[in-house]
């Protein structure tokens, strides 16, 4: 089977074949950020419930830590969303 492509229609498909991979490179790296980023959270999650377990026997900042481990999972969710969406 043999196609025949004028000459003039080239460039434009170079230019789109090397946008295609830009694209797709692009989501790869949002990927790999955001799993940076879940990674990131959930060491600052494990800091927190040391300082929180170091804290619960001073009876100081308990509540605090409880509602910075709280923001932090929200953020994790939403971090795990964005990351289904780009598959």
């Amino acid at each position: 089977m043999y196609f025949d492509i004028p000459v003039n229609l080239l460039p434009i498909i170079f230019i789109f074949l090397i946008l295609l991979i830009v694209y797709s490179f692009s989501y790869d790296v949002s990927a790999i950020n955001t799993i940076r980023q879940i990674d990131k959270i959930y060491s600052e999650i494990q800091e927190l419930q040391r300082f929180s377990e170091k804290s619960e026997k001073l009876e100081y900042g308990r509540v605090d830590v409880s509602k910075a481990i709280i923001v932090r999972e929200k953020r994790i969710t939403k971090l795990k969303h964005k990351l289904a969406r780009l598959g």
